[in-house]
């Protein structure tokens, strides 16, 4: 109930229930759709109570995507708006005990797509931990990070238990689920996956680390993500990379304290995408 009463999400300040959601997912064919336009779709249900109106909607600094194309016309079906995914919260007061949301999203068409889940509340003392500390919310490029963006992990967690053990990592490390594509392609790339591998890096407390030193491809597909650029001359891409997600981990015995992880990924031209997040390693 402490955690529940005194979080702030972003600029959200009150009790509530927040999700973040991919718009792509409910586009249908010749939605051209602004934001405003969006948010009377959203809702959530809590228990036995029906929310329509979203409280806060963060908006993340990402440009609009144009859907796949209409076969006859070349045009797109429908587009992306700027400022996805979208962080969307509903306010709403609750007592300890189990709960029940569902989160809808209502397409065009009427399809609305749900997700339902439970949480319990309970009214203990408060544990002890550091105050809250202020970061960006993960760019589109990057799915998840081993330990989370603002995360507080037990020390034995991350030497014991950490992501990496996962993945071939024999030691403490961080890791990061990444998506190459299309976001380091570059007109003329024919990348494979040792490729990308080399190009990318991470830096922790102001240490380089420019060696991956375990890490799994698995080439699936994604919805949403842009496909890649068709020469009008030759009818071939204009460039090739292994689609899907790379999770990649790099050692790092780390100490308890604050620390701050940049993951960087470099393009064929010497451009860098980067993620820069801070968390903390505590002891019990």
């Amino acid at each position: 109930m402490h955690d529940y009463d005194t979080a702030q999400l972003y600029d959200f300040e009150d009790q509530g229930i927040c999700v973040e959601f991919e718009v792509y997912y409910m586009l249908e064919a010749g939605d051209f759709l602004t934001q405003e336009e969006l948010a009377p779709r959203f809702s959530l249900r809590i228990d036995d109570y029906l929310i329509n109106d979203p409280s806060y909607i963060m908006l993340r600094d990402t440009g609009g995507d144009d859907g796949p194309p209409n076969p006859e016309t070349g045009e797109p079906l429908f587009q992306v708006p700027p400022g996805s995914p979208y962080f969307i919260c509903f306010a709403r007061e609750l007592r300890p005990g189990l709960h029940t949301a569902t989160f809808s999203a209502q397409k065009t068409s009427g399809v609305m797509l749900s997700y339902t889940w439970p949480f319990f509340l309970i009214d203990i003392a408060p544990t002890p931990t550091p105050s809250p500390m202020p970061f960006e919310p993960l760019p589109r490029f990057i799915e998840t990070t081993y330990p989370s963006p603002g995360a507080v992990v037990n020390l034995d967690e991350y030497t014991e238990d950490g992501l990496g053990y996962y993945f071939g990592l024999s030691a403490p490390g961080i890791c990061v689920s990444f998506l190459p594509y299309p976001f380091i392609l570059e007109p003329g790339d024919v990348l494979t996956s040792e490729d990308v591998i080399e190009r990318l890096s991470l830096e922790v407390d102001g240490s380089t680390y420019g060696t991956v030193d375990s890490y799994q491809v698995e080439l699936v597909m994604f919805e949403g993500v842009p496909r890649v650029p068709i020469d009008p001359e030759t009818g071939e891409p204009e460039a090739s990379v292994p689609e899907g997600r790379y999770i990649v981990c790099f050692e790092n015995d780390l100490e308890p304290g604050m620390h701050s992880a940049t993951f960087s990924a470099q393009k064929t031209s010497g451009e860098k995408i980067e993620y820069t997040w801070p968390f903390f390693i505590i002891t019990e």
